[in-house]
């Protein structure tokens, strides 16, 4: 995971837990995708990503 992606997900995760805060933790998910990047070179690719909070 790219740290650029990380500081996303931490801030998102971080603004909707001060919503509501009852959550005991999150659940992560980060897909890679094994392909062609846009520029064409073969390699991992950050795909879909999501988060889940659990109570």
């Amino acid at each position: 995971m790219t740290a650029g992606l990380a500081v996303t997900f931490a801030s998102a995760i971080m603004n909707e837990y001060l919503e509501d805060n009852k959550a005991k933790g999150v659940t992560v998910t980060v897909q890679y995708l094994y392909g062609y990047t846009n520029d064409g070179v073969l390699g991992w690719t950050t795909g879909p990503s999501s988060w889940s909070f659990f109570y």
